[in-house]
C-alpha cells in the first residue's frame, strides 16, 4: 500500500508526521519547481491508472462472478424442482407398491384357501368315484 503525500500545508496537521513515499523524493518548499511537479505527476497518473486498469478488472471479474453464482442458482433451482418431483413420484410409486402388496397378501390368502377346498373337493371326488366303481361292480354282479 502506497501512502499518500498531503496536499495541505506544512504543519496544518496538529502533531502528524507522515513518511512520505519511496517513489517520491521528499522536496521542500523551495525545492518545488515545475519538473518535480511534472514527475509527481506523471507517477500519480502511473498510479492512477494501475488502480483503474486494477479496478476495471476486478469489476470485470465480480461481473463474471456474478453471473456464474446466477446460473449456479438457476441449475441449483432446477435441480431443487426435479428433486421435488422425484420424492413425490417416489410416494406415490411407495403407495402403489404397498397397495400391490396389500393385494398379493389377499390373493395369496385366498389362493391358499382355494387350494385348500380344492384338495377336499379332490379327496370327496376320489371317494365319490371309489363308492361308484363299488355300486357298479355291485350292480354288474346282480
Amino acid at each position: 500500500v502506497m501512502s499518500r503525500h498531503s496536499t495541505s500545508p506544512v504543519g496544518s496537521r496538529a502533531g502528524s508526521t507522515r513518511g512520505t513515499s519511496p517513489q517520491r523524493p521528499a522536496m521542500g518548499v523551495n525545492h518545488v519547481d515545475q519538473k518535480s511537479i511534472i514527475a509527481l505527476s506523471q507517477l500519480c497518473t502511473e498510479d492512477l491508472d494501475a488502480k483503474m486498469r486494477e479496478k476495471n478488472a476486478l469489476t470485470k471479474l465480480l461481473a463474471d462472478l456474478k453471473k456464474s453464482k446466477q446460473q449456479y442458482d438457476i441449475k441449483l433451482q432446477k435441480k431443487k424442482k426435479e428433486l421435488d418431483h422425484t420424492v413425490v413420484q417416489t410416494m406415490d410409486m411407495d403407495k402403489k407398491l404397498q397397495t400391490q402388496n396389500n393385494g398379493n397378501r389377499v390373493s395369496n390368502a385366498e389362493l391358499a384357501g382355494v387350494m385348500a377346498e380344492n384338495d377336499r373337493l379332490r379327496q370327496d371326488v376320489e371317494a365319490l368315484r371309489g363308492n361308484l366303481q363299488e355300486a357298479v361292480s355291485h350292480y354288474e354282479r346282480e
